[in-house]
């Protein structure tokens, strides 16, 4: 049996920690994806994002002080159509639409929530030096 685990994080604040942890968690039988390897398969790389996590055994998110990049208005009108009931099933989602965040990790993280998947919320705390961030972990 196969795991399946997606790593949402913005690369450009995380690309190295990310790519330590999926070198770590990658095994024969676990295989870990993150955004970039849907990018450059064309089309809407946020409905093969939803398609992916939906099927995924975990999720992991880690969480900094940039936002990410955001997806086009199409994939989202397509993404509103495909879950016409997203934004009352998960009302934080709503919150964070009105307020202007419309970034591809909070969809990641809402579509992680709303299958039940087991996901890690990872925050890193600033302590004044790059690289000595305490890392602080809870289940979503």
């Amino acid at each position: 049996m196969s795991v399946k685990i997606f790593l949402s994080t913005v690369s450009d604040e995380f690309r190295a920690y990310r790519d330590a942890l999926r070198t770590d968690l990658t095994r024969h039988n676990v295989e870990v994806k993150v955004q970039e390897d849907f990018k450059d398969l064309g089309g809407d790389t946020l409905d093969k994002l939803d398609v992916y996590i939906a099927h995924c055994d975990a999720v992991v998110h880690l969480v900094g002080d940039m936002t990410g990049s955001a997806p086009g208005e199409l994939a989202l009108r397509a993404l509103r159509k495909k879950y016409p009931d997203l934004t009352d099933k998960l009302p934080p989602l709503c919150e964070a639409l009105r307020s202007g965040n419309k970034t591809s990790s909070l969809y990641e993280l809402t579509r992680a929530v709303n299958c039940r998947q087991a996901s890690a919320l990872c925050k890193s705390v600033d302590t004044g030096s790059i690289g000595e961030g305490e890392q602080i972990a809870a289940d979503v």
